[in-house]
């Protein structure tokens, strides 16, 4: 890390009244190009005493601390009286360095700003640096004037406030019940904002003030774990909301609950809670679930009469036939299609040929339970799979099938279409011939029926 050097001094660059005043004090003892002597300071009575410190070249790059004053020691968390400034490591002390030697060599007040070390309770400091002469002329001594620019506190609770997730800090008490409680140490402002109360009504207060029944909720077990264990804890919390309660944003419309991933941090003796609102990548995942479920769904429907089609047909069968063989469990099939339907389709047209397959597929469904798979084959032709079903059961609810096909007659306005199938019944052989021999066989049965003069069963056995 490179730290700043500001070359220009003056009330445009310069904001900090006591460095422009310490500028203006050294300007004045200065006679033509000489430095100004240390003698024309005395530094235990100068005004900023404790904001002053004081170097002395010692040998080639190094300086050494005659006098640190209090106010740097405070900030900095350390005195260098006496010290070097090898005791600073790395590029800070380099700097230092730089800095006194640049301001020795050309005789000039040098304007610095630099980052703080991680140790130091500061996060920036800005510094005017004014070089002395000893007693023979000789320039030996640097005045430096310092100050913090901001406290590390500050920067903390600049960062806590800018964050968009809900933070609280708590601290473990004993409850006069023997139980565990917390009290609230610091919020920042999106937790006052969802709690809807300033951080001057909730510092201090215990959770049993502000929830009296905190105990009784699902979180408190993992609020007390993580105090307990000291251990970090996730999870995610599902708070249900309308729209009056507090924490809802006016950009997310018809939102009645809100999601959180909960982090619990423990730290000394409490925990830190980080509440991250993900009510819209909850909202997105819902969605993208919601049209992957329906991409799904359209992969596997037939377009035309809303039942499976052909390729999740075949994948269902595999699998039933599988679950067949392996527990010797029944498995039937039947394999239909309507009667005449090319003549239907030559007679009325294909959108009335299409309206009598969607009432085929209705009729169907009505029958067929909830485990069957009713699917389109192609054209007219559809099969329904029949787990735990024996080819005699299979038979009676074919039967029930095509009566009820025939009963119910396609309505179009004041035209009246009487439909008929026929169905093939075949049942699993037990053997693992696989799905595909299934078909085969229900298929042949199904020709069985349409030369014994349509609207009749067959069945594979027959």
């Amino acid at each position: 890390m490179q730290f700043a050097i500001e070359e220009r001094i003056g009330p445009g660059i310069i904001k900090n009244p006591d460095i422009l005043r310490l500028h203006a004090q050294w300007q004045s003892c200065r006679v033509g190009q000489a430095l100004p002597q240390l003698s024309d300071f005395d530094i235990d009575s100068l005004w900023c005493n404790r904001d002053l410190m004081l170097v002395e070249r010692v040998g080639d790059a190094s300086f050494q601390y005659l006098h640190y004053g209090a106010n740097v020691s405070l900030a900095s968390g350390f005195d260098m009286t006496g010290k070097f400034t090898s005791s600073f490591r790395g590029e800070v002390g380099a700097f230092f360095v730089r800095c006194y030697e640049r301001c020795l060599a050309e005789k000039r007040a040098l304007y610095t700003t630099n980052p703080a070390t991680h140790a130091a309770l500061v996060t920036a400091w800005e510094r005017i640096l004014l070089p002395l002469a000893d007693d023979a002329g000789i320039g030996r001594y640097v005045l430096g004037y310092n100050r913090p620019l901001a406290f590390k506190h500050e920067l903390l609770g600049q960062v806590l406030n800018a964050a968009s997730d809900v933070i609280v800090g708590l601290g473990v008490v004993d409850a006069p019940d023997g139980r565990i409680d917390f009290t609230v140490l610091t919020v920042n402002r999106a937790a006052e904002e969802l709690l809807g109360r300033s951080s001057y009504d909730l510092v201090g207060q215990e959770l049993t003030e502000l929830l009296p029944d905190w105990h009784a909720r699902d979180e408190a077990a993992s609020l007390i774990g993580s105090a307990r264990s000291g251990e970090r804890i996730q999870f995610e919390w599902h708070r249900a909301a309308t729209d009056d309660e507090h924490g809802i944003e006016p950009g997310r419309p018809d939102c009645k609950s809100l999601w959180y991933r909960v982090t619990m941090n423990p730290f000394l003796n409490g925990v830190v809670v980080v509440m991250s609102d993900i009510t819209r990548l909850k909202q997105n995942e819902q969605a993208l679930e919601t049209s992957n479920l329906e991409l799904q769904r359209l992969a596997n429907t037939d377009p035309l009469t809303g039942c499976k089609n052909r390729r999740y047909l075949f994948a269902t069968g595999d699998a039933e036939n599988e679950r067949a063989v392996r527990y010797a469990l029944p498995l039937s099939l039947l394999i239909l299609d309507l009667d005449s339907f090319k003549t239907l389709n030559d007679r009325h047209g294909h959108a009335v040929g299409d309206r009598a397959l969607n009432h085929l597929v209705q009729q169907l469904e009505r029958e067929l339970r909830a485990n069957d798979t009713l699917g389109r084959l192609g054209g007219d032709e559809f099969a329904a799979i029949l787990p735990h079903t024996t080819e005699a059961e299979a038979f009676k609810l074919a039967n029930r099938l095509r009566r009820l096909v025939a009963a119910t007659p396609l309505w179009i306005g004041d035209l009246r279409i009487d439909l008929s199938c026929s169905i093939g019944v075949a049942e699993h052989d037990g053997h693992d011939a696989g799905f595909s021999a299934l078909m085969r066989r229900a298929d042949d049965a199904l020709l069985l029926a349409k030369r014994s003069g349509r609207n009749t069963v067959r069945r594979a056995s027959d």
